[in-house]
């Protein structure tokens, strides 16, 4: 045994001092190296070059129930309530929250930090995208990882504070991919568990990232590796995972985000033309980033119309051709286009989502998708480029090398200069509203919320204007009916308030801020049992409501009975709401 060992330690050291022919020299490495860190400190700087108007931004849409009068990210148990209760003011994303909680201590409620971090992680992203690529061998790793830096489509995941749970997720999900390709390649049980522990991160940042484990079944035959029944048994735990947390996340629309209703009452071959016409949507905007906008308008769905089917006649032609030519062109092109369907498919309108309401597609939706396309477009470029030099003799390599430089700057300058633009639109909410009705005139969401931000600004004449627009687009549209009640509320119209408060609830019933306004509204004009009334209704469907906690304390009070005035201002208390001091002060003396 001891001779044994012995032998072996004698040939580890003979191995190790016999000189390698494949070993690139010091000065090499460190050369390679230093350009490594190079190319990632560019796509750093060229990230934040591109993003500096958007930096400069402030809170926009959805931001105020994220961020700014999201009580979870101020509340003592808050932390608590994110991770363990139903809380939560949209979807289940508590890591998300968590980083929201943790940028609230350190920035306030000052925009800049949350922008900083949005594009720092968005740069990350670029980087790791680069790296995966340069692993899986492919063609102009990478220009896909800056163009991916750059590319306009993505300054709606950047510059909007509230899609944080998009970069965030997006992160986690290139970490798992590169985590499981190292497994794959036999570097341990260790690559495997951080696999599927970065992947469950990225689903508690945003489930949109639930179709992993088929893109990494995709990657797997992109490398030339048969696919076995262990294969797919090792991402048994992948897929049990991310089915979990996608059904989870189609009750808590359902049950929290309303998506029910006539709005949503889709047949299945409605769903079959929209994901075929978002298809072709996505990679036009991919290819051609123009007239990019907050808010697309909505299609109409009608299946007798023959055009509608046009959009999958292509979409066969092209996975067909793909298919053929797959031994000329390489797997490449097919697996990069069915890893941008395939990351896109929870967004392709089979399953409902609130702001299907508005439109069935947004920039967003192909954050991580995109990268798939970029892959085929930039590999199929090169490679073209590398064809034409062979054949023409009088092109040296030198030249070559030039014509790609000189493609690739120019993409980069006219995909920075575009962001850059696109960075503009997010500066605050009046802005963002007007550029989406110059696209989009027919956006009944844009006239509604364009009204609340010059509400906000009191200008209540020009926002009560812009509510009558919307509601002249769509007459059941209730937030502009719960606004425009606000609006009169604050002229002090009561009347005209409680009418449009109740238009609100005649179409939609279970819509919490409502009845607690409606009670507001009836409490000012002195008439205290509606307002508890509603109050009531409002905590019956959100019961941690604290606004409505509050109002009910004061209207009890008002009743003089003080114990359920003490329950209810406690309530309030606890859930972080504001809680008028003078009624604390009120209520001592019967505490």
């Amino acid at each position: 045994m001891g001779d044994r060992l012995l032998r072996r330690e004698m040939r580890r050291r003979n191995k190790r001092s016999e000189p390698r022919s494949d070993r690139k020299p010091l000065g090499h490495r460190f050369n390679q190296g230093w350009s490594h860190w190079l190319s990632l400190l560019l796509i750093f700087l060229m990230a934040f070059v591109a993003y500096y108007p958007a930096i400069h931004g402030g809170f926009i849409w959805d931001d105020d129930l994220y961020v700014t009068e999201n009580h979870l990210l101020t509340a003592p148990d808050g932390l608590r309530r994110i991770w363990f209760t139903t809380e939560s003011p949209s979807q289940y994303f508590p890591l998300t929250y968590t980083v929201f909680w943790v940028e609230r201590r350190l920035w306030g409620l000052q925009p800049m930090g949350y922008h900083i971090v949005n594009v720092a992680l968005h740069a990350l992203n670029a980087v790791l995208v680069w790296l995966l690529l340069i692993y899986l061998k492919l063609r102009g790793a990478w220009l896909v990882g800056a163009i991916f830096a750059l590319h306009p489509v993505h300054v709606e995941s950047v510059a909007w504070i509230t899609e944080l749970k998009n970069v965030l997720s997006g992160m986690f999900y290139l970490l798992a991919l590169g985590s499981y390709l190292r497994f794959e390649d036999n570097r341990g049980w260790g690559w495997y568990a951080g696999a599927f522990g970065l992947f469950g991160l990225s689903l508690l940042s945003k489930t949109v990232t639930l179709t992993l484990p088929v893109v990494l079944l995709l990657l797997r035959w992109l490398r030339g590796r048969e696919i076995r029944w262990r294969n797919v048994g090792l991402l048994i735990p992948f897929i049990v995972l991310g089915v979990g947390m996608g059904l989870l996340s189609r009750w808590w629309e359902i049950h929290y985000q309303g998506t029910r209703g006539e709005v949503f009452d889709l047949s299945m071959l409605q769903r079959f033309l929209i994901a075929g016409r978002a298809f072709w949507f996505y990679t036009i905007k991919l290819l051609w980033p123009m007239n990019l906008t907050f808010s697309y308008p909505r299609w109409t769905l009608n299946p007798l119309e023959a055009g509608n089917y046009v959009w999958h006649l292509g979409l066969i032609l092209s996975g067909l051709g793909l298919w053929l030519l797959r031994d000329r062109w390489g797997r490449g092109p097919l697996v990069g286009t069915a890893f941008f369907m395939i990351t896109l498919s929870p967004m392709l309108g089979f399953i409902n989502y609130y702001t299907m309401r508005y439109s069935f597609v947004a920039d967003h939706y192909q954050y991580v998708a995109s990268l798939g396309l970029t892959a085929v477009v930039v590999g199929s470029v090169c490679g073209g480029l590398d064809q034409w030099e062979k054949t023409i003799i009088a092109l040296t390599s030198h030249r070559g090398f030039l014509i790609k430089m000189f493609l690739g700057v120019t993409v980069l300058i006219i995909l920075g200069v575009l962001t850059w633009r696109q960075g503009y639109v997010y500066r605050d909410s009046e802005v963002l509203w007007q550029d989406t009705l110059t696209k989009n005139p027919e956006s009944w969401m844009a006239y509604n919320n364009l009204g609340l931000a010059l509400g906000k600004q009191g200008r209540l004449e020009e926002g009560i204007e812009h509510f009558q627009k919307s509601l002249v687009i769509n007459p059941n549209n209730v937030e502009a009916h719960y606004n425009l009640g606000l609006a009169y509320y604050k002229k002090g119209s009561l009347d005209k308030a409680i009418s449009r408060y109740k238009k609100a609830l005649a179409i939609n019933p279970h819509y919490a801020e409502v009845h607690n306004n409606l009670g507001i509204a009836y409490s000012k004009k002195g008439i205290v049992d509606e307002a508890i009334s509603e109050y009531k209704k409002s905590l019956d469907l959100k019961p941690n409501l604290a606004e409505a906690h509050n109002n009910l304390s004061v209207a009890y009070y008002h009743k003089e009975n003080y114990k359920l005035a003490i329950v209810h201002c406690n309530k309030a208390v606890e859930l972080g709401g504001r809680v008028n001091p003078k009624l604390l002060e009120l209520l001592k003396p019967y505490r």
